[in-house]
């Protein structure tokens, strides 16, 4: 009698299979680290969040939690967890009015929003008015 090995060689490659899947669904989470919401150092009172990254430009909510309007713009550094740069975004002065939120378009003038995506963290050099 012949023993049927294709049974065999398909329940390895279902488990091979499943193993696969495993490590790509877990793997992926744990090396990604994204920048999503946080204060602005040095501007008491704001906060950014709602973070979008595109290829050459993010999309970025600016919080106004002061009782002024201020007229609002700087530079963000997107930091790896080593601490070196990876991008850094440019943010056009725009007026924030008191105790709102603004939608800015932040345009990329080193790296990409998709290398800014792999940031821990984000200096701000910020110019508030």
């Amino acid at each position: 009698m012949k023993k049927n090995k294709g049974v065999s060689l398909g329940r390895f490659s279902l488990r091979a299979a499943a193993v696969c899947l495993t490590v790509l669904l877990i793997l992926p989470g744990t090396a990604s680290a994204v920048v999503k919401d946080g204060r602005i150092e040095d501007v008491v009172g704001f906060r950014f969040q709602n973070v979008v990254y595109n290829w050459d430009n993010i999309f970025i909510d600016i919080v106004n939690m002061t009782d002024r309007n201020v007229s609002f713009g700087g530079t963000m550094t997107f930091v790896d967890r080593n601490g070196y740069p990876v991008a850094r975004v440019h943010l056009l002065p725009k007026k924030v009015v008191r105790k709102s939120v603004e939608r800015y378009t932040g345009y990329c003038l080193e790296g990409t929003g998709e290398t800014a995506r792999r940031a821990v963290r984000v200096i701000w050099d910020s110019s508030s008015r």
